[in-house]
């Protein structure tokens, strides 16, 4: 499957903060937080 283009994805983010009420990557981020979607705050190794 083709990687989607930079557009599409922006799109497919929007709707995801629409959904979660949030509107920054940040809000995101803490809204994954408090409903544990991470499963460790630790960084990834690349």
């Amino acid at each position: 499957m083709p990687w989607a283009s930079p557009r599409s994805a922006g799109n497919h983010i929007e709707r995801i903060y629409t959904k979660i009420g949030t509107n920054t990557r940040a809000a995101a981020a803490l809204f994954a937080m408090q409903h544990g979607l991470l499963r460790t705050l630790e960084p990834v190794d690349p």
